[in-house]
Formats: structure tokens, C-alpha cells, sequence
């Protein structure tokens, strides 16, 4: 009978290194996963997807200008994804990672890391950001010239300049703020809308009225000219309102 060799003494050797080597590579590779994540840092890779967005939409312009097979839609897809891998991550782990409030220039402002917007956070100060503050979409039948825009907005965009080079003076050091569209509205609603569970039925931070019949302007108009989508944040329901209705409103602007 063949007697079989055994392993010399290098062999064993090598053979322990290799596994320590590897069991090395495993924990560290572990490590991330098993890291605390905490908001500011969720906040931070969600800010960077955003730039990550930006570089792939410069690139698939560049091959669009040069003649080449672009897909601009791709980079869109990609932050999706990327976005609901981070938002998965944390809900496992119960740390908020959406809204990051601003503070400095930006005060009275918070971000909404998943869709890019920046909303103006209501106070209660008897300010033109007053959670109590009501205004009609148009003084008309319409247009756009109700106070809700010249009083409202105009007052959020009301900059100056200087010297012809730099704008100061507009809200939170921005000058276009807008009116959030229906859809926009509606994806700050709690998840469970309609009858929604939290009252105000909304996920964003700071004051809003939850009240039966606190209705928030959108500016998407309806069919007809002179109604417009208004959303309660009382239990998620839109509805079409007159254009001349006091409703409340919370002004948006794109920002990621």
C-alpha cells in the first residue's frame, strides 16, 4: 500500500498565513457593514450620489455632443437605486436618513436628500413663513397673480444687487423659490396616505398644520383655468380648489 506524503513544515506554514491573510480580508470587509451608521453620515452618502449623478449626466452629454450611444436616463436609474440601498440600510437600523435640516445662510430651510429639494421650514412668528399664513393662487380666474405669488413669493425672491455681479437678499440666500407641484406635495405625505397614521400627515420636519381643513396649494392647475390641486395634510387627500381660496403653502426650490 502507498503510504501519503505528509505536508512538510513551509507547507503548514504557508497554508496558516494564507488563512489569517484571508480571515483578515473578511472582517475588514465586514467592518462597514457592521459599522454605526449614524444620519449625518447616511445624509453625506446620499450627498454624494448627487454629485455621482452630476459627473454621469456630464458624461452622457459629452458622448451625446460627440455623436455617441448616450443613455442620460441611465444615471437617473443608478441614484435610484443607490438612494434606496442607503434608505434600506438605515430603516434596518432606525436611523433617520432623509431630511437634513440647514442651518447658517441656509436657516429656515431643509433638505430632502432622496428628491433634491430644498423646502422652507413654517414658523410661528408672524412672518411671511407663519404656519398660519393663507393666500389665494390668482386674484383672477388663472393666472398666477393671486397673493400667493406676489406677496408670498415675491417676498421670498425679493433680492438686490449691488454691483451688477451677486444677488443678496432673497430667502436663504436663494432667488427661486417656487410653488411645489402636485407631485411634489405629495411626496412628503406620510407613506400611509391616505388616512394617514401621523398627524400632520407628513414626514417633513418643523410646523404644519394638520388641521381638517388645512389645505396646502400646489401649482399645478386642473383641467380648468380657474381651479388648482390643493393638498390636506390632515389625511392625504388632494382636492381641486378654487384659484381664489385661501389655502396654506410651503414654498420648494430644487437644490441637489
Amino acid at each position: 500500500m502507498r503510504s501519503m506524503k505528509r505536508p512538510t513544515r513551509a507547507k503548514w506554514r504557508g497554508a496558516l498565513v494564507a488563512a489569517a491573510v484571508m480571515a483578515g480580508l473578511l472582517v475588514g470587509a465586514a467592518a462597514p457593514a457592521t459599522a454605526a451608521l449614524t444620519t449625518p453620515a447616511c445624509l453625506a452618502k446620499k450627498l454624494k450620489e448627487w454629485g455621482n449623478l452630476r459627473k454621469c449626466q456630464t458624461n452622457e452629454l459629452a458622448k451625446l455632443l460627440l455623436g455617441k450611444p448616450s443613455d442620460p436616463a441611465s444615471c437617473q436609474t443608478k441614484l435610484a437605486t443607490k438612494l434606496a440601498r442607503l434608505s434600506l440600510i438605515a430603516a434596518a437600523t432606525a436611523v433617520p436618513c432623509r431630511y437634513g435640516v440647514n442651518g447658517g445662510s441656509e436657516a429656515g430651510t431643509v433638505t430632502d436628500y432622496d428628491t433634491g429639494l430644498q423646502w422652507e421650514l413654517k414658523t410661528d412668528d408672524d412672518s411671511v413663513h407663519d404656519q398660519d399664513n393663507t393666500y389665494a393662487w390668482s386674484a383672477t380666474s388663472g393666472p398666477p397673480d393671486g397673493a400667493l405669488f406676489v406677496d408670498f413669493l415675491g417676498t421670498l425672491n425679493q433680492g438686490f444687487s449691488a454691483d451688477a455681479l451677486t444677488t443678496t437678499g432673497c430667502f436663504a440666500e436663494h432667488c427661486d423659490w417656487r410653488l411645489p407641484t402636485i407631485e411634489e406635495l405629495r411626496g412628503i405625505l406620510d407613506a400611509q396616505y391616505p388616512s394617514c397614521t401621523m398627524t400632520p400627515c407628513t414626514t417633513i420636519p418643523g410646523l404644519t398644520r394638520p388641521g381638517f381643513s388645512d389645505f396646502y396649494w400646489s401649482s399645478s392647475s386642473y383641467v380648468t383655468a380657474s381651479d388648482a390641486w390643493s393638498v390636506s395634510f390632515y389625511d392625504g387627500y388632494p382636492e381641486v380648489h378654487g384659484k381664489g381660496t385661501a389655502d396654506f403653502v410651503r414654498a420648494v426650490r430644487s437644490a441637489l
